[in-house]
């Protein structure tokens, strides 16, 4: 892995700069933290792509309704988290502002 993950960020800096998609998943992430890592925030932008994992769908339908549930702000607040801590580009965050306000109902 060592040696995949040098060449990854030989490649990247080789790039200079990256648009990441980001899903929220496991491959995204990690493709996200190298990135940031070797080319500094600057230089990465992630972009918010719609999947399973990071639907801005499950904020739009709890707003559209008027409340959440625990266990979804739970689910989403820590997706949310990961996506700001390596520099999400805005889209959710909006979305989520909005979203972490709603009564929660169980």
């Amino acid at each position: 892995m060592d040696e995949k993950e040098a060449r990854l960020r030989e490649l990247l800096k080789e790039v200079g700069r990256i648009v990441v998609p980001y899903s929220g998943g496991i491959d995204s992430s990690y493709l996200l933290k190298i990135a940031v890592d070797t080319l500094g925030r600057d230089n990465v932008i992630a972009a918010v792509v719609n999947s399973e994992l990071f639907s801005d769908r499950e904020f739009s339908e709890a707003i559209e309704r008027g409340y959440t549930t625990s266990e979804d702000l739970s689910e989403l607040s820590g997706l949310y988290k990961s996506y700001a801590e390596i520099g999400g580009n805005g889209k959710i965050e909006t979305l989520f502002n909005r979203f972490k306000d709603l009564p929660i109902k169980n």
